[in-house]
């Protein structure tokens, strides 16, 4: 990934955050052995682009990592699972966190 393009990627991130169009999808995560169990709910990132176009984790989370921006985006989910969580009853979720955050090297 070029640097231009990941700067691109980084500030259309940070402008989504700030607008407050960055959410996520929940996701069932079933048991293996009882298929129907649903052990949790994974929150999964998506970004809302100015023209109603929605982009997955997957298309942004590898220019944030690389430039350590990660950790924005970590506070920014637990923030909205915590508000869905006190907002309705829900069962638990789940998040991904950047392992910068994780081994400390994140804001």
């Amino acid at each position: 990934m070029i640097c231009d393009e990941l700067d691109d990627i980084v500030r259309t991130v940070l402008q989504a955050g700030q607008q407050r169009r960055i959410g996520f999808s929940v996701q069932q995560v079933n048991s293996v052995k009882a298929h129907h169990e649903v052990l949790y709910s994974e929150c999964l990132a998506r970004l809302v682009k100015v023209d109603g176009t929605v982009v997955t984790a997957s298309e942004f989370m590898p220019a944030l990592e690389a430039s350590r921006y990660a950790p924005n985006l970590d506070r920014h989910m637990l923030n909205l699972a915590v508000e869905l969580l006190s907002n309705k009853a829900s069962g638990p979720l789940g998040c991904n966190i950047s392992t910068l955050k994780m081994m400390g090297e994140g804001g």
